[in-house]
């Protein structure tokens, strides 16, 4: 496991206090993290050393070496802290490579290492898409928040996001099978109406799975006007609730998607959601 990852200069590629061996150390505290430990985990300190502080969406060069120790590690069965390493690739895959201001122009273009990072996860789509078959919803639903992000994969990680949401059509609340959902309608809204039809008239799916599915039919048809106020009603119905799923599955980051951000594709689905929650008496949430 983790074959090679001592030869990686680490210390040349991100900033870790502790150098070459940092990050090495970290992968196999990861990989040898019991099933529910509740340690401080190492996650957020190889996050640490492969941003530019805190909050910078700037991603120094080790992101593509990491990225396939990242994609072992998070495979690892019961391994607790696979949710918050789905999260570090999220931010992998959303960030903008880190300039070097020293970089000489005659050595040609300075290398895009996030890009090179995406590439990789694209390339590794399979075992990624493996992941929405998580016994954690929050895991599902992280899995389906990066997959978002990596449109070029999206021939073979559509069949295992339709393959999850399906799942979640039962009366019980799957904020995983509702984020696939979220998923399909961002990447390829138009070729999928008729199974989002499917879905908002499942009559044994839970109401949030159900209003995620009209979501997807409002963009694969972003000009047309809705054609049911009950539609627009269920849609109001699950932003209004605040024990929604939609509160869970909300996109973090410039260029992913909420609810909200999806519907200002659809301008007149936003604006009749718009005045179906104005119009509600003070205090009313959900029918």
């Amino acid at each position: 496991m983790l074959e090679g990852v001592d030869e990686v200069p680490w210390g040349r590629l991100g900033y870790w206090p502790g150098g070459s061996v940092a990050v090495p150390g970290l992968l196999r505290e990861l990989a040898a993290a019991p099933p529910g430990s509740s340690e401080r985990s190492p996650v957020w300190r190889l996050r640490h050393g492969l941003f530019q502080g805190i909050n910078a969406r700037e991603v120094y060069d080790a992101a593509p070496y990491l990225v396939p120790y990242l994609l072992e590690v998070v495979r690892i069965a019961r391994q607790p802290h696979r949710g918050l390493v789905v999260d570090l690739m999220t931010d992998i895959a959303l960030a903008q490579p880190h300039r070097d201001i020293s970089w000489d122009p005659a050595a040609g273009p300075e290398p895009d290492h996030a890009a090179l990072a995406r590439a990789a996860m694209t390339a590794n789509v399979d075992p990624i898409a493996r992941l929405l078959n998580d016994v954690s919803p929050t895991v599902v639903a992280g899995v389906a928040r990066l997959l978002a992000l990596l449109p070029e994969a999206a021939p073979s990680s559509l069949p295992a996001l339709r393959a999850r949401a399906e799942k979640g059509v039962r009366p019980a609340a799957d904020a995983g099978a509702v984020a696939c959902v979220l998923t399909v309608a961002w990447l390829a809204a138009a070729d999928h109406a008729e199974w989002f039809a499917s879905l908002r008239d499942a009559a044994a799916a839970h109401r949030d799975l159900r209003a995620m599915a009209v979501v997807g039919l409002a963009l694969a048809s972003p000009a047309a006007e809705p054609d049911s106020d009950a539609a627009v009603a269920l849609l109001a119905d699950a932003q209004a609730d605040p024990a929604s799923t939609f509160e869970r599955v909300h996109r973090h980051g410039d260029g992913i998607m909420p609810v909200g951000s999806a519907l200002r594709r659809a301008e007149h689905w936003q604006q009749a959601v718009a005045r179906d929650l104005l119009a509600r008496p003070p205090g009313f949430r959900s029918s």
